[in-house]
């Protein structure tokens, strides 16, 4: 998973001109009290506003605000708005930081989009207090654009947020946090348990001033200009397709065309954010081609990155298993053929993609020699002619039980 952080520095005088909830400036007027109360004010303009913002890829979004208001003896009522129009009013919730204040009753008023407290102070005095709500309509999301040279060896890659309001409100955020993946909340995820379990990381991005209902804003995340880079003829993980009593074949396996980039800092240091990836290539006049797009998984580590564009038919790729024998009680050894027919006019460079359950050991492979991704497959990368190349290769594997 991944998170983005965005802020921005602002002065004093822009703060106070900020209108709007949530992360909308928020007003926090103080109001007469209940009968038998007493009542309690603020200045315009003066009660200090924390706004703070985190935007979930599944569409739901926190508010954090704080409010300092200065408190009178008994009830007071606080108007908190305006909020957007797709807040959840009944999880909104209001908290003093330092527990000296009790939140009697709420009710929302949806024609102002307020929320009105009833609180009781300790003691009189000044009071620092928190709101926390949930709203939807708030979404980002990750894209990618990549330029191949005219050598075909290197890409300038390009990385974009897109922020998107259609919560109804204008937006003024004073910073934002960008959460990858989805919420346990929003989809009843039971195994997933905060921050620590989703793995999160932060990226600072400059804000947006505002963001009026139905904007869509675009903030460059990543910007890497040469990133060595190379097209190859992927065989991602395909199953057996010669006759093999043990296994039935649904689907013929096919080769995918696929630009291979090395991802590593520091322009380009994970972990980045999944998203579409669209891939052009130029050409020695400086045209653009578009070659193709994909949806790329969140990058986590360094290495090797996929970025798959379509099928190769004049590749051709069958896989037959030639050996199996238990060793032990968990472990296997089996041996594998694979066989590219290449009915193209030149040269592909091929690399295969291989997975075996629990731990993993390539014991003999020919024309190349296994290596392991830093995703904990095994990857054989060679030349094949114009014609027929075989790969054969024995692995032992020891499941756990």
């Amino acid at each position: 998973m991944w998170i983005g952080t965005l802020g921005r520095a602002s002065s004093p005088g822009a703060r106070m001109r900020r209108a709007g909830l949530f992360v909308l400036v928020a007003l926090a007027l103080l109001a007469m009290a209940a009968p038998g109360g007493s009542s309690a004010s603020a200045e315009p303009g003066v009660p200090a506003v924390s706004d703070i913002l985190v935007v979930y890829q599944s569409g739901s979004a926190v508010g954090t605000r704080v409010i300092e208001a200065d408190l009178e003896a008994g009830p007071n009522r606080l108007v908190v708005g305006p909020l957007p129009e797709s807040v959840n009013a009944q999880n909104a919730e209001l908290a003093a930081v330092d527990g000296r204040v009790e939140v009697k009753s709420k009710f929302f008023d949806p024609s102002a989009r307020c929320l009105v407290f009833t609180v009781v102070p300790q003691s009189p005095g000044p009071a620092s207090l928190r709101l926390t709500y949930a709203f939807s309509g708030l979404t980002w999301s990750a894209s990618y654009t990549i330029v191949l040279d005219g050598r075909r060896d290197e890409a300038a890659v390009f990385g974009w947020y897109c922020v998107s309001n259609q919560t109804g409100s204008p937006l003024s955020p004073r910073s934002m946090t960008l959460v990858a993946g989805y919420s346990n909340v929003v989809d009843g995820q039971s195994g997933v348990r905060g921050a620590a379990a989703l793995g999160v990381t932060s990226v600072g991005v400059a804000c947006p001033d505002e963001m009026p209902h139905g904007a869509d804003f675009y903030l460059q995340a990543v910007k890497a200009d040469k990133v060595p880079a190379r097209m190859v003829y992927l065989v991602d993980r395909i199953g057996i397709t010669q006759p093999d009593p043990a296994v039935y074949r649904k689907e013929e396996p096919h080769v995918v065309l696929a630009l291979e980039m090395t991802v590593s800092g520091p322009e380009l240091e994970p972990p980045l954010p999944g998203g579409c990836a669209t891939v052009y290539a130029r050409s020695e006049d400086g045209a653009a081609y578009l070659l193709g797009e994909d949806n790329v998984a969140p990058i986590g580590a360094s290495g090797s990155v996929m970025v798959r564009l379509g099928r190769a038919p004049f590749l051709r790729v069958e896989k037959a298993r030639t050996d199996q024998k238990k060793i032990g009680t968990s472990s296997w050894e089996e041996a594998y053929q694979i066989r590219i027919t290449n009915s193209g006019s030149d040269q592909a460079d091929v690399v295969i993609l291989e997975e075996f359950p629990g731990e993993w050991a390539v014991l003999q492979s020919a024309p190349v020699t296994a290596a392991r991704s830093p995703s904990g497959l095994a990857r054989f990368s060679l030349p094949a002619p114009v014609g027929r190349t075989e790969v054969l290769y024995r692995v032992r594997y020891t499941l756990q039980l």
